[in-house]
């Protein structure tokens, strides 16, 4: 039985309307049930025990009434020949009388039907509504950090240094924002290829005497993004001419073995 088979017959179990068999079977199904399922059966029970007070009162006609409370205390027995000849009463029912009744159970019944479904609704959009509202401070805290460290870094004395993908990434980019002042290096990352898992990404420093030396080793993420800081050592500052990024083994490489996949002139 399944969780949308087991909510079909929660009504009908709440309202006493199952055979025996079918009911051990939906309450065997209902202990497997999370929890949230398993209150639909109470919440329908509930339901079912409101019906009864849309049903009209029958009153006692006054007549009877005096009757019998004249005979109660005057003490008066009836034989049982004498007690058979009296006709029971019966309150007269108009057809239009009991449709106004069913509408109203039927009418009751929909209204709690139909407030029980909002509230679990509403309560399910409250909670993503919380969790949205969440990610977005969360994501908004981090653009203001972003943009304040970016603000920052172009604020002093920084050169903007654009890297490009080579031919086997073209759509690859990155720029280098170079504080000359303090020799330090914030680059942003675009695009990249998702590196295999035994691969990573490797940030290369090239001087004027074409040595290659490792600056940093990454990953980006599944977008291909990435933000990288460094600080250039002040040794290396004034001879390099170029910076590049290459696929390597996980972990890095001492010299550059694989594919260039962005490339820039300092």
């Amino acid at each position: 039985m399944t969780i949308e088979e087991a909510r079909e017959l929660i009504p009908l179990y709440a309202i006493g309307a199952l055979d025996e068999k079918s009911a051990q079977a939906l309450i065997e199904e209902l202990r497997a049930l999370p929890e949230e399922t398993r209150r639909e059966v109470i919440d329908w029970q509930e339901v079912a025990s409101l019906i009864p007070l849309a049903l009209d009162t029958q009153p006692v006609p006054s007549r009877v009434r005096e009757r019998l409370i004249t005979e109660i205390a005057s003490g008066t027995v009836r034989d049982s020949r004498e007690a058979a000849q009296i006709i029971p009463f019966v309150s007269p029912r108009s057809t239009s009388t009991g449709i106004r009744r069913y509408l109203l159970i039927a009418a009751t019944i929909l209204l709690l039907i139909t407030s029980i479904v909002l509230y679990r609704q509403n309560r399910v959009l409250d909670n993503e509504i919380a969790k949205l509202r969440q990610q977005i401070n969360v994501q908004e805290s981090q653009l203001v950090a972003q943009q304040r460290e970016l603000d920052g870094v172009i604020a002093r004395a920084t050169r903007m240094v654009p890297l490009s993908g080579d031919a086997g990434s073209p759509q690859a980019s990155a720029k280098i924002f170079w504080d000359t002042s303090r020799q330090e290096w914030v680059i942003y990352v675009f695009n990249l290829p998702l590196a295999p898992p035994d691969k990573d990404y490797q940030l290369w420093y090239i001087t004027r005497e074409e040595r290659k030396i490792s600056a940093q080793v990454f990953r980006p993420d599944v977008r291909g993004r990435t933000d990288l800081k460094l600080v250039v050592p002040r040794e290396l500052a004034s001879d390099l001419v170029a910076t590049a990024v290459t696929l390597e083994p996980r972990g890095g490489s001492p010299q550059p073995t694989g594919q260039l996949f962005l490339k820039g002139a300092l």
